[in-house]
């Protein structure tokens, strides 16, 4: 299946709980005395969110972008491209209507 360009995607970690049982919307107790069973153990859906399969590179990951944005917004002064931007109210998120881009403008007194 191919996402098509802007579209909207987010994971909803509910649906996919749902799907891995069967008759999901009845209340069955004896599917949780299974101590194996994803629906019973922390992180069962999402296992490199946590546990033991989490990412290495999480921390420094996030410490390199948090630089990155850190450089960018010291070296660069920054505005809409477009004189008057619009935003739009998708059912979850509020954003740009078009595109968008910015103009990013050299600081004269940015550090190296």
């Amino acid at each position: 299946y191919t996402i098509p360009k802007g579209a909207t995607f987010f994971y909803q970690i509910a649906a996919s709980q749902r799907n891995s049982v069967e008759e999901a919307d009845t209340l069955v107790p004896e599917r949780h005395e299974d101590k194996a069973s994803p629906l019973n153990q922390q992180y069962g859906f999402t296992p490199f969110a946590g546990s033991d399969f989490l990412c290495p590179g999480k921390g420094f990951v996030l410490l390199e972008a948090s630089l990155m944005i850190r450089r960018i917004l010291l070296r660069f002064d920054f505005s809409h491209a477009s004189p008057s931007p619009s935003l739009k109210f998708d059912p979850l998120f509020l954003r740009p209507a078009d595109d968008q881009p910015l103009r990013f403008v050299p600081r004269p007194s940015a550090l190296p």
